[in-house]
């Protein structure tokens, strides 16, 4: 069985990543993250978590939006 996590980020690259790594130090679960930029003004913010994630293990299941506005955090 796999879970999904869906995590919403906006001008807080560093807690996103923290959450990230929290959740992969104290689960051994199969995890399909989908991390959601709602549209950051800070365009760094971004870049990080990108970066990031490119660090991930091959066999993580690792999905990237980046939405051009900030929708609020239902819609988001």
């Amino acid at each position: 069985m796999s879970t999904g996590i869906i995590i919403l980020n906006y001008n807080n690259a560093e807690s996103t990543i923290r959450c990230i790594q929290s959740i992969e130090k104290h689960n051994s679960a199969d995890i399909q993250y989908i991390v959601v930029d709602n549209g950051s003004t800070r365009k760094e913010e971004v870049s990080q978590i990108e970066s990031f994630l490119a660090t991930m293990p091959e066999t993580s299941k690792v999905s990237f939006i980046a939405s051009d506005t900030n929708d609020g955090y239902a819609r988001g």
